[in-house]
């Protein structure tokens, strides 16, 4: 699907490196397109034990691989976010309850309002596979009211 709507020449399509997490080359890719933070299967690089998409680069073109360890993240930024009930003014913050994706269980969660569309939110404990595009809803600590939905822009 990508390919049909992104142009041929685009970095994402481009073929490049596959690197452990010291940036050692064990492989090579047809586009960083073809993968997803937290992949395990049809990475096509066999390294004698179980590895995991960490994180990818467009504009290297790189696709970084290793333990399982390396696709937690605990810090999220979200933007494009929806209110619902109270806005936060930037600077205020708030505790809730974080949910990535629509089955997944929600994490004890401190969201901080960078401005009034984008915010900041610190898990209690990391969560694996957090990427871009993703949708972030937190609830109230009572996991019953909705306060904000986002989309995922960055996580470490």
């Amino acid at each position: 699907l990508l390919r049909e709507r992104l142009p041929a020449d685009a970095p994402a399509l481009s073929p490049g490196e596959i690197v452990d997490p010291s940036g050692r080359v064990v492989g090579r890719h047809p586009g960083v397109a073809g993968f997803t933070l937290g992949q395990r299967k049809g990475i096509g690089v066999a390294l004698g034990q179980p590895v995991y998409v960490q994180r990818t680069d467009v504009g290297k073109r790189l696709v970084v691989i290793g333990p399982q360890e390396g696709t937690l993240r605990q810090r999220i930024e979200a933007e494009e976010v929806t209110w619902v009930g109270r806005e936060l003014t930037p600077g205020e913050e708030l505790s809730g309850r974080a949910q990535i994706r629509a089955h997944g269980s929600t994490t004890p969660a401190r969201v901080r309002a960078l401005t009034p569309e984008t915010v900041e939110v610190t898990l209690e404990a990391p969560v694996s596979a957090v990427a871009s595009g993703q949708v972030l809803v937190v609830y109230g600590e009572d996991d019953e009211e909705v306060l904000l939905s986002a989309w995922i822009s960055h996580s470490e």
